[in-house]
């Protein structure tokens, strides 16, 4: 069985390392709502406040909230 070329192997390992660097900060960077949505944000314990006043603000709109967890 003959081995293969190892210029060709590290040539495609390296493809591979800068294919996973490109895809990894594009779906892992910062995210947007697009121009009909405000920014998005990090929902944490100082922020509750202000979420619910624009929640209860907002009764004749539709509202939607999402809350994913990494756990």
């Amino acid at each position: 069985m003959a081995q293969p070329n190892k210029p060709l192997v590290v040539l495609a390992v390296l493809g591979a390392i800068v294919l996973a660097v490109v895809f990894g900060t594009k779906a892992l960077g910062p995210s947007f709502t697009g121009s009909a949505g405000g920014p998005l944000v990090t929902l944490d314990s100082t922020r509750l406040g202000d979420l619910r006043t624009k929640f209860d603000t907002a009764r004749d709109s539709t509202r939607l909230l999402v809350l994913l967890s990494p756990t």
